[in-house]
């Protein structure tokens, strides 16, 4: 039997629960995905933004949205990027966190016509979390990129803006959930 469950229940043949370990860790993660546990006020403080990062005191994790120019030309393809800053000693998740730990998650918003390839994730690192479960992610810094198709024909002077909503856990000694809505406005220039 795995060591993460637990012995039969008397008189029921064939259930078997999990260790209270494996419970409490998974009810610590639905309390702090519904905002009710000790991220809750941070989650309500969570900001909307126009392209740089949270208020420290409620998330140590900071964002913004890089781009190498806010001018462009019909046709091209840019590479926007939402850039994490991670303060000693806390990380956050990759797209595949491990057993305990939330992914993060970046979703960009393009205008009609543009289109939007696949976010561009880099390597990660492997740590030890309490319960002796492996996370996967990040520290430091961390940088997560899409390729944008601008459409041909698009006549110079147009402006348009590409958004990305962002998702996170960070965690150290305790782990607090970030949310942003970053977005940057580009201008069409001729050939």
């Amino acid at each position: 039997m795995p060591t993460f469950l637990a012995a039969p229940i008397s008189g029921v043949k064939n259930l078997k629960v999990p260790s209270a370990r494996r419970c409490v860790v998974a009810l610590a993660l639905v309390l702090i995905s519904a905002g009710l546990g000790a991220g809750a006020p941070y989650r309500a403080q969570a900001q909307e933004q126009q392209g740089a990062a949270v208020d420290r005191q409620s998330q140590p994790v900071s964002v913004k949205l890089v781009v190498e120019s806010q001018t462009v030309q019909s046709g091209a393809v840019i590479t926007p990027a939402v850039h994490f800053t991670i303060p000693n000693n806390w990380h956050i998740y990759g797209p595949n966190p491990g057993k305990i730990g939330l992914p993060t998650k970046v979703t960009y918003t393009v205008p009609p016509g543009f289109s939007i390839g696949e976010v561009s994730w880099p390597p990660h690192k492997s740590f030890e979390q309490p319960g002796g479960f492996t996370g996967y992610g990040y520290d430091k810094e961390m940088t997560l990129s899409a390729p944008v198709q601008i459409p041909d024909k698009l006549p110079p002077g147009e402006k348009f803006e590409i958004q990305a909503e962002v998702r996170w856990l960070s965690c150290y000694d305790r782990c607090i959930p970030g949310h942003a809505k970053l977005s940057k406005e580009f201008t069409v220039v001729a050939q």
